[in-house]
């Protein structure tokens, strides 16, 4: 069945309108006040769908989510009470709900079986290359050619983000999602896109100077090729494509004359190069790590405050983790939730006869997570896209256990494997 079946005019728009969101999400530096136009999208789609009158999905209800929304909103409140800006923290708690409840029950809604999943994971990676590709538009027209971009004295480029860390957290998911892609039995136009999605996100990878990307790109690549959706003589090949790219990207940045080179790069992150300049790395990151753990034993159940500014620990730096940062700002509820949240994903990761594009999604969501785990993606909206889509992953690996006959579907532990009746209904 396709991903349009049981939709109205109303849903159908939904539909669509979620498609260009998870294309626009990536660029960040587009906004239209103080929403970035992907977020518009997003939300619009889940205002149609709500008005949707032939869905029966017309609220994400299951157990589980309201599991995961109760302890976001009672952490939340109760971490407004120690924030230094409530009503920022109020607004933020919107915005987390909407991320981590709603956003994957529009995934499941909307895209519903393996097909609409493959079209989510062409839109989102398509929309991902172009941005982190912006790079090369910075590179040749400087960073005023890209509003509310950076690029940085040590010759960093943001591309389409505002920020390079944000390049370097949606690039090496893109990076991987494609190589995933690769593998597909798609047409051969789908595979050049794929191929080119590939070689875009590896140059823009390569000119954010993203260690904790390149590391996190690294553990997917590696995740494919153990779960053997890359043979190894692929993975050569991978690898020497990937040594050619990363030239051609060296060589782009030494022609600025201030830019490291990811060898340098990985040295500043390990604090080796006995400078200043080691600012920002490994020692800011622990540094990040152990303020929070500290504030996590001041105030466990109340948190700093869930807004941006209450985030703050090591000067303008966050916590650099998912789950130390829930915990120091949330308390322990928020953790709670992330864990619960992050586990279903996590736990299927090793399943055996998964479809190719759930491996592609499963795969997004490890490198994500990856990332997670040194950098500060709690808001991201590029780390709870790939949770989105491992959603859906979920719902469609048990829809193929089913269809196969391997038995009944496994208790399950987190919202990510929830599944709308309806979508059942419509399998039989």
């Amino acid at each position: 069945m396709g991903e349009h079946e049981g939709l109205g005019f109303v849903g159908k728009t939904a539909l669509w309108l979620f498609l260009a969101g998870l294309f626009a999400s990536s660029f960040l530096a587009l906004r239209v006040g103080a929403f970035s136009i992907g977020d518009v999208l997003l939300i619009a789609s889940a205002l149609f769908l709500l008005a949707e009158p032939r869905s029966t999905d017309a609220a994400p209800g299951s157990p589980r989510t309201q599991v995961v929304f109760f302890l976001l909103l009672i952490g939340g409140l109760l971490a407004a009470f120690r924030s230094t800006d409530p009503g920022s923290d109020l607004a933020t708690i919107v915005r987390l709900l909407y991320l981590v409840c709603v956003l994957p029950w529009q995934a499941r809604v909307l895209l519903r079986n393996a097909e609409g999943l493959r079209r989510g994971m062409i839109w989102f990676v398509a929309g991902g290359a172009l941005s982190v590709g912006g790079s090369l538009l910075q590179y040749a027209f400087g960073a005023s050619v890209i509003p509310n971009s950076m690029v940085t004295n040590a010759g960093r480029y943001s591309g389409f983000t505002s920020h390079v860390s944000d390049t370097g957290g949606i690039a090496c998911v893109v990076i991987v999602a494609a190589v995933a892609g690769l593998a597909s039995k798609s047409g051969r136009g789908a595979r050049l896109s794929m191929l080119a999605a590939v070689v875009l996100s590896a140059i823009g990878l390569i000119l954010s100077g993203s260690v904790a990307g390149m590391l996190s790109a690294t553990v997917g690549v590696v995740y494919l090729v153990l779960k053997g959706n890359i043979g190894w003589g692929r993975a050569v090949v991978l690898a020497v494509s990937a040594s050619v790219i990363g030239l051609a990207a060296i060589r782009l940045q030494q022609a600025t004359g201030v830019a490291l080179s990811p060898t340098e790069r990985l040295l500043q992150a390990l604090g080796l190069t006995g400078s200043a300049d080691g600012l920002n790395t490994t020692a800011s990151r622990l540094d990040t790590i152990r303020t929070g753990l500290a504030g996590i034993a001041d105030s466990p159940i109340f948190g700093a405050g869930i807004d941006p500014e209450s985030a703050r620990v090591v000067g303008d730096l966050a916590v650099h983790n998912l789950y130390i940062s829930s915990f120091y700002q949330g308390g322990v509820l928020v953790f709670v939730a992330m864990v619960v949240v992050t586990w279903s994903a996590f736990r299927r990761l090793w399943a055996r006869g998964m479809p190719q594009v759930v491996v592609q999604a499963q795969a997004g969501f490890l490198t994500a997570l990856v990332f997670a785990m040194t950098a500060p993606s709690f808001y991201n909206r590029y780390f709870w896209i790939p949770v989105a889509l491992a959603a859906v992953a979920s719902m469609v690996e048990l829809s193929s256990a089913s269809d196969a006959g391997l038995g009944r579907r496994p208790l399950d532990l987190g919202i990510l494997a929830s599944q709308p009746s309806s979508s059942r209904a419509v399998r039989r």
